[in-house]
């Protein structure tokens, strides 16, 4: 769904249990308009979507807003360094870098936005 929300275009989007790291991100009649999973409304999402042309047309802004605030090189990159530092919180013990992995250090470059990504920082919980 993410190059959709480029397209600046209202997204209508089948209800499903699959789900992208930034679903949870993502609100209803916000950043989509959603259907059911059964398709059995969908002409009327559609027709809805016709009838209120000013709110569908809110929707696809908030969706490409949402795509070029959430889906940058820099802001992906603070979602990967939230999530491993979140998981590195739950982790029991201490890990040791070896020889073999040294070249593939990486050190922290500055501070991470997590007003970007709210659902990383807390509790280390990741969608």
């Amino acid at each position: 769904m993410a190059p959709l929300m480029f397209s600046n275009t209202t997204i209508i989007k089948q209800v499903s249990p699959d789900a992208e790291f930034f679903y949870t991100s993502l609100r209803p009649y916000v950043h989509y308009i959603p259907f059911s999973n059964t398709v059995d409304d969908l002409l009327q999402v559609i027709e809805w979507a016709r009838r209120n042309d000013a709110a569908a047309r809110d929707i696809a802004a908030n969706a490409y807003h949402f795509a070029k605030t959430h889906f940058s090189s820099a802001s992906l990159g603070d979602y990967v360094a939230l999530t491993l530092n979140a998981y590195h919180r739950l982790l029991r013990f201490e890990p040791k870098l070896t020889e073999d992995l040294k070249p593939w250090k990486v050190e922290p470059v500055g501070r991470f936005k997590t007003e970007i990504w709210p659902n990383v920082k807390n509790g280390g919980r990741c969608p």
